[in-house]
């Protein structure tokens, strides 16, 4: 008897169809991946650069600031420092003001941070400000701080950047730690509170809530006003629900196009069973058994799958590298939290989603063949 690949080679078949079909679930499930993991990553990087992973702060503190400062003591920090994964201390000091442009004001924050970048009297802006206010890179801008008395600063805008998951309510300027010192009257070692930066590793909610444990019982043994820790997800939880939203729709977006594509391969093996239905039955009548049968278009099924795989992710993956370099597909950041449709290809996930599709395509072939056991030799083989 001839072999179950020869065999498979040798009967009539149009595949082109199933292929392209085959291929576009590949593509949609990639992309699906891809666009999940870019907005986790931006997101979480957008909140990291200006909000930390975990708030180092006393009880009641509230960004606007201006109360009593707290000390970051050498100490604190060689404690802090021991923990595993965390990577950065970041010091700050925050104060609540007001911004004035052609009679238009504007309540800010001013958050004072650690940024060599930064050169005195200098100031980052969010680009929502400088669109609502009509600010541009180089130009002065006064500050009103309100207090026990009126202070006034003009700064000189260095640049802009985009805030993640802020407000027109909580719009921040970031500006040189020494000055807010400066401002406040406190020493170098005064501050508002810190935020802590984690290894990557440590991303997911639940590391994140465990580093802001440790963090808040190194800082119990220290002296001074006590300092409390909490972890970005449980400052921005609408941010992390919207996310594992998205990483939801990504899963059933997976599960939609398994079914998709094991119903087109279904659909294309009965095709191919009913086109050589003679040579079918001619096997079965030399005594191939239903299981060699089966062997055959399963090889069938495997070899339109992998092209499909072949072609849907190169075209995912020419996609993505497409949209990073070019961020051509824009988003309304006051939506989505990003200007533009991130993406990030994890080689594992797809890996996995792959595995997945193709598993799912070979067991709907297994049942398609089920038609095979139905055939009669004798009938078949007497039409031909």
């Amino acid at each position: 008897m001839p072999g179950a690949a020869f065999i498979a080679r040798r009967m009539k078949s149009g595949e082109g169809l199933a292929t392209a079909l085959v291929a576009l679930s590949f593509f949609v499930v990639i992309i699906a991946f891809a666009v999940a993991g870019g907005f986790r990553r931006e997101v979480q990087a957008g909140l990291r650069a200006v909000s930390g992973d975990i708030l180092l702060a006393p009880a009641g503190f509230d960004y606007p600031g201006g109360g009593a400062p707290v000390v970051l003591d050498a100490g604190l920090a060689e404690r802090l420092a021991r923990i595993d994964g965390i990577r950065e201390i970041r010091p700050f000091v925050s104060r609540g003001g007001i911004v004035r442009k052609d009679g238009d004001i504007h309540g800010v924050i001013v958050k004072g941070v650690a940024d060599t970048a930064l050169a005195s009297l200098h100031a980052r802006i969010p680009r929502r400000l400088s669109e609502l206010m009509g600010f541009a890179p180089g130009e002065r801008m006064t500050v009103w701080f309100v207090g026990d008395k009126v202070q006034a600063r003009q700064f000189t805008i260095d640049g802009m950047y985009d805030a993640v998951a802020s407000t027109d309510e909580n719009l921040t300027l970031l500006v040189p730690l020494s000055d807010m010192q400066r401002l406040s009257g406190w020493g170098r070692d005064s501050i508002s509170a810190c935020e802590l930066t984690v290894a990557d590793r440590f991303s997911s909610r639940a590391a994140l809530r465990e580093k802001a444990a440790e963090a808040g019982m190194a800082a119990l043994g220290g002296e001074g006003e006590p300092l409390f820790a909490v972890s970005v997800p449980e400052r921005y939880p609408q941010v992390f629900d919207w996310l594992d939203l998205v990483d939801s729709n990504v899963l059933v977006i997976l599960l939609l196009m398994m079914l998709v594509a094991g119903f087109n391969m279904v659909s294309s093996m009965l095709i191919l069973m009913f086109r050589n239905i003679s040579a079918i039955g001619m096997l079965k009548a030399m005594g191939m058994t239903f299981r060699d049968l089966s062997a055959v278009f399963l090889r069938r099924a495997s070899r339109i799958a992998l092209r499909g795989m072949l072609f849907g992710d190169a075209a995912a993956l020419l996609f993505c590298a497409w949209q990073h370099a070019f961020h051509w597909i824009r988003l309304n950041p006051q939506n989505y939290y990003v200007a533009w449709v991130p993406v990030h290809v994890n080689p594992v996930m797809p890996l996995l989603a792959n595995l997945a599709v193709y598993a799912a395509i070979l067991l709907f072939t297994l049942l398609a063949c089920l038609f095979i056991a139905r055939v009669d030799p004798a009938r078949t083989v007497r039409q031909a």
